[in-house]
């Protein structure tokens, strides 16, 4: 196998799962100070918005973060069919943290849960809690459908970053304000 192929796959993988990040911060209403496959010690890429630290205040601001982390999954399906979601990735170990919290919390959202987790127990067997690997999987699936109208602005923007490897918010917003989704 080609090395430099292997190599540049891994940072288009990384493009689209950033730009995923970014669309769906974007369709939240989010506006995106900038967005990198640089990497850096602890990440292989970064999306981050204005402003930079979000507070979680309410349910829906955690439900938004959970779609937000979960939608970079998304982007690497879109550009592989070999991807694996690891148990101790950053954005599930966040989004897995945030869906605990709001079972114990919000009752109305265990309760929407558990009708979920009783139709469908969930493809990401390592998640011991059902009713969070219930939730992520669905959530993973919903997130996909809602990219998937996106998908030739996710296209244009993952190429974008993958030949400059960062973005700035108004390179991305040019994009993605030029854009009309289907549906």
């Amino acid at each position: 196998m080609d090395r430099s192929y292997s190599v540049d796959h891994e940072k288009l993988k990384t493009a689209y799962h950033e730009t995923c990040h970014t669309v769906m911060a974007l369709i939240c209403g989010l506006k995106i100070r900038r967005v990198s496959i640089k990497g850096t010690d602890k990440y292989r890429g970064v999306m981050s918005t204005e402003p930079p630290e979000r507070q979680i205040t309410n349910p829906q601001e955690a439900l938004r973060e959970i779609r937000i982390s979960l939608s970079g999954f998304v982007g690497e399906m879109l550009v592989s069919d070999k991807f694996t979601i690891s148990s101790n990735h950053p954005d599930l170990t966040g989004a897995m943290e945030l869906v605990d919290q709001l079972l114990e919390y919000d009752h109305e959202f265990r309760k929407s849960v558990e009708d979920i987790a009783a139709k469908t127990p969930g493809t990401l067997n390592f998640i011991e809690n059902h009713l969070i690997r219930a939730y992520i999987d669905g959530k993973i699936r919903w997130c996909y459908k809602k990219l998937e109208s996106f998908k030739p602005v996710i296209k244009q923007i993952a190429e974008e970053l993958h030949s400059k490897e960062e973005l700035t918010g108004d390179e991305v917003s040019v994009f993605f304000n030029s854009f009309t989704p289907s549906n």
